[in-house]
């Protein structure tokens, strides 16, 4: 399965996260949970591919959630989308996020900045 990547998770928890990763129509419309995705996901939008990393990241249910440009090449829409998900739960997760794009993390408890080769605590 592409999305639990074989491991066999509550139905109802994997529902739960493709409802708040916003995939749950995606799969509807896709055929369900057995279908197939084409090689390198190219029958998949960028934002239905970051939206589905995003739920194979939650439905593992780690105390930490470690993102790394998880925005990049979205359009505006999606990456709101992506940033909604992880505003939610980064209220009950430790969420570190790193991102180029500023305005993505504006929203974020602690920010911290790499700049010429020095890490500096934004307030």
């Amino acid at each position: 399965n592409n999305l639990t990547l074989g491991i066999d998770y509550p139905t109802i928890r994997v529902d739960n996260i493709c409802k708040d990763c916003q995939i749950d129509s995606l799969i509807a419309d896709k055929g369900g949970y057995d279908a197939l995705i084409e090689e390198a996901g190219q029958n998949l939008s960028q934002g239905e591919k970051q939206r589905i990393c995003l739920a194979r990241a939650l439905l593992q249910n780690k105390p930490i959630l470690l993102l790394d440009e998880v925005t990049s090449g979205l359009d505006e829409q999606n990456a709101k989308k992506i940033e909604n998900i992880i505003e939610t739960v980064s209220k009950i997760k430790t969420v570190i996020w790193v991102s180029h794009i500023i305005r993505a993390t504006e929203n974020n408890h602690t920010k911290y900045l790499i700049n010429n080769k020095k890490l500096t605590r934004e307030d």
